[in-house]
């Protein structure tokens, strides 16, 4: 895939802020368990600010994905990283899964998120500013300014405006769907919504259309999804088996791998993130050093979802992909349920 200016492959970082809406949204007794949901709320007291003082140590502006409960109920501090030069996006409303509801439900689900951005966003910079609302800590020397600073986002990489136009331009034009399968003709209903792409599918390693005119699949790779390797949490058990841990240096030998694999085929290297995941001590230095590398190399082109979706989505849907094969097969076998209903 050509990339622009030039560069070898394409590199994007999103982040998954969800609090503990996972948990909450999973079951309703699990509204009283605070031990779990603590695992979650880490990322809003903790891993948030860390990894937003990570992004501007690189210059990078990156995609922030928040469910609207979490947006609702943290409003200070959705306002904090749109005012980074965070593009903030839609994952959903209750981060509910998706393989319990009809297309309807689905695309209310994104909807619904999107609205409450819209309106945590459109809450004013000046109540942003007067450090009221919620609160979060920031530790160990990563402290998050208020407003742009030397380290945010600039020339060198990609911004989203929020920064410099106020927060309430940072929404997104995407979305992630929060966990499960969309339904069949969901990608449509969301385009017609006013979605422009989508950041939900492990489907491919560069981004594609979804149909003739439709959103643009900005995919992710398990193997460069920090949750794969370090999320854990006892009870609920997850992984469910349990010991799963993975040391830091196992993960930068399979990242440095995957990145060099990306600059040899000119593919996209995604970094889907989870702040409470990525965002301790430890991880948090590691990640710093890792985009400094990349970085120092100047073979990659940074970009943010909206850049990848503008970019790619001059190209023509690619014949014989594989989305266009689950999409053809799908009709056919619902096809031909309908026509058994029918013979029987």
């Amino acid at each position: 895939m050509r990339w622009p200016e030039g560069k070898s492959c394409g590199v994007l970082v999103t982040v998954d802020l969800d609090g503990d809406a996972p948990f909450r949204s999973a079951a309703p007794e699990n509204a009283g368990r605070e031990k779990s949901r603590s695992v979650g709320r880490y990322g809003l007291d903790e891993g948030a600010a860390r990894l937003l003082r990570v992004l501007d140590d690189a210059g990078l502006a990156a995609d922030w994905f928040v469910p609207g409960l979490t947006a609702r109920e943290n409003p200070r501090l959705v306002r904090q990283i749109a005012a980074r030069g965070h593009a903030v996006s839609s994952h959903g409303d209750l981060h509910l899964d998706f393989n319990g509801l009809s297309l309807e439900e689905q695309l209310a689900e994104i909807v619904d998120g999107r609205t409450a951005l819209e309106e945590v966003l459109a809450g004013g910079d000046a109540a942003f500013a007067s450090g009221g609302e919620d609160g979060h800590r920031a530790s160990d020397g990563d402290a998050v300014a208020i407003g742009p600073s030397a380290g945010s986002p600039s020339a060198d990489g990609p911004s989203i405006g929020g920064a410099a136009t106020g927060v309430s331009s940072a929404l997104g034009a995407g979305f992630r769907i929060p966990a499960g399968e969309w339904a069949h003709g969901f990608p449509e209903a969301a385009r017609e919504a006013g979605f422009r792409w989508s950041s939900s599918l492990p489907a491919d390693e560069r981004p594609f259309r979804c149909g003739v005119g439709g959103l643009v699949e900005i995919p992710f790779r398990y193997e460069l999804e920090d949750h794969q390797y370090f999320g854990y949490n006892l009870d609920p058990p997850f992984p469910p088996g349990q010991s799963r841990i993975s040391p830091i240096e196992t993960v930068r030998e399979n990242w440095e791998l995957e990145y060099r694999g990306a600059l040899r085929y000119g593919t996209l290297f995604h970094l889907r993130l989870n702040a409470e995941v990525m965002g301790t001590p430890g991880r948090a230095a590691f990640l710093r050093e890792f985009l400094a590398e990349i970085r120092e190399e100047g073979d990659a082109w940074f970009g943010t979802c909206e850049t990848v979706a503008e970019w790619s989505g001059r190209m023509e849907p690619e014949p014989g992909h594989p989305y266009e094969m689950f999409v053809r097969l799908k009709d056919e076998l619902d096809s031909s349920r309908a026509l058994k209903g029918q013979i029987s």
